[in-house]
């Protein structure tokens, strides 16, 4: 263990009040210890004697400390200074809820819209484009307000305040501080445009980690209601327009292109193969086959592909599909896929289907489920061990194990025409630096003979491509072994 690791393991470096790693500024209580920043208030401690721990604090910047969302799944280890930049924007961050209601939901930033869209359904606001319209209430002097908006694949939180005639709104970018620097938002509208109109200087959203404390009045825009409530003085309430400006460097040209690459049935981005019904009309490939006549104009549709529209797709820039949790990446259409498969800000449905489970959530979140709900193995191999006659009952099968603290998808399928089983097994989600091999081992009962093959475990594909680089088992061979077949994963030096 080097001398960092070493001093991590200190208790002098935790807080006193509540255990976690030491935050800046650390102040030393007698009696007490060391307490951090985020939990020292000088009001509740200045009946103690305390002192600031300037040489601890020194200390602490030199070392190489872990993310304090550990153990949500974070695995970064920084500098303090590079850490606190971090974790303001730490894909692991736990939220607390931003409603004004007295609610006490907090969870990951994957799980917000859906907590918003369950139990705050009406502080939604969602738009096609970065304009929002909200309701202003002019009979009530005093209160406070908070809206969740969504366009498209952005999130941000408007924050309202009033206080006698004084109101101040302010939006918070939920997102990283790369990201919260390229939006600016103004109150475009109030009322109609035939009635009155208001336009303020723009202001800079203020960042995501801001977004659950009181509004900042001074990096909010301010309006004065009182020529409001004279204006309209037979209105209890008078709709006002946000414009939010700025976003994602995606060309004017890439917009166009993907406006006219969206499936009519599920509203996402098409990527080839793109279908087409005999009047032209496009359907995405995941689509095709859950429908038997076109969406536009109820005509046939055969096999038909659209070759001129995937040729235009592989030119455009595609957001990844998890954009409204965080992830920023853009890609053209022919990567976009494979990012979207690994992306560490990917929403996971619960992988037992047959087990009718709704649960959903992250990677880190998927490891937990798979094991205490499900019973999953956690060691380093897991066994798979059928009946010989039942074996090529199926076509196709898949199972789900867990090993080395990764999710592993293994699948086999018997073609009757070359009477041959393929194996193959893929790592689900963002795999770490390790490599993985799988053994697929046939042997007879006794297991004193046996027939052993091993492949590298590939990143996770959708199932049509789930068997490319495959293991092949003929069953001429196979069926001489023995009926009993084993899969263990390894990991690679």
């Amino acid at each position: 263990m080097n001398l960092n690791n070493e001093l991590l393991q200190q208790s002098d470096l935790y807080c006193s009040s509540c255990n976690n790693f030491l935050n800046l500024p650390i102040i030393l209580f007698e009696e007490l210890g060391n307490i951090c920043g985020r939990c020292y208030t000088q009001e509740s401690r200045r009946d103690v004697k305390s002192i600031r721990n300037k040489s601890l604090e020194n200390i602490i910047r030199l070392l190489e400390i872990p993310c304090r969302y550990k153990p949500e799944g974070c695995s970064t280890t920084a500098r303090y200074d590079e850490m606190m930049r971090h974790e303001e924007s730490c894909s692991y961050r736990q939220y607390m809820c931003p409603s004004v209601t007295s609610c006490f939901w907090s969870g990951s930033l994957t799980n917000l819209l859906q907590h918003f869209e369950g139990v705050h359904p009406l502080a939604i606001l969602k738009s096609d484009s970065l304009i929002f319209e909200f309701e202003l209430d002019l009979i009530s002097s005093n209160f406070q307000n908070s809206q969740l908006l969504v366009s498209n694949s952005e999130i941000f939180l408007l924050q309202l305040c009033m206080e006698g005639d004084n109101l101040w709104c302010a939006v918070c970018c939920i997102g990283n501080e790369d990201r919260t620097s390229k939006y600016e938002y103004l109150i475009e509208e109030i009322g109609s445009k035939t009635s009155f109109y208001f336009r303020h200087d723009s202001k800079k959203a203020i960042l995501s980690q801001n977004f659950m404390s009181m509004l900042d009045k001074d990096r909010a825009i301010h309006i004065e209601t009182g020529p409001l409530r004279f204006y309209f003085n037979t209105a209890t309430m008078i709709t006002a327009k946000l414009r939010i400006l700025g976003g994602e460097p995606v060309t004017e040209l890439d917009e166009s292109l993907l406006s006219h690459l969206e499936c009519p049935v599920c509203n996402m981005y098409m990527l080839p193969p793109i279908h087409q019904c005999l009047a032209g009309h496009n359907i995405c490939c995941k689509c095709r086959p859950k429908i038997g006549q076109c969406p536009t104009c109820r005509g046939r549709i055969e096999n038909t592909r659209n070759y001129a529209l995937e040729s235009v797709s592989a030119k455009a820039k595609y957001p990844c599909i998890n954009r409204m949790f965080g992830c920023y990446v853009v890609m053209p259409g022919s990567l976009i896929e494979k990012h979207e498969l690994e992306c560490k800000l990917r929403t996971y449905s619960c992988l037992i289907h047959n087990a009718a489970c709704t649960w959903q959530g992250k990677h880190s979140e998927l490891l937990h489920h798979l094991k205490t709900v499900h019973k999953l193995g956690s060691s380093y191999q897991t066994k798979l061990t059928y009946n010989g006659t039942q074996f090529y009952m199926y076509s196709t099968n898949y199972e789900y194990l867990i090993a080395y603290d990764q999710v592993f998808k293994i699948g086999y399928k018997y073609e009757n025409n070359s009477q041959t089983t393929f194996w193959n097994c893929r790592v689900i989600g963002s795999p770490n630096k390790n490599k993985y091999k799988f053994k697929i081992i046939y042997s007879n009962d006794l297991g004193d003979f046996m027939l052993v093959k091993s492949g590298l475990c590939l990143p996770y594909v959708a199932d049509d491509e789930f068997f490319h680089h495959n293991l092949a088992f003929p069953q001429s061979i196979s069926s001489k072994i023995g009926n009993a077949v084993k899969c263990e994963i390894v990991k690679v030096n």
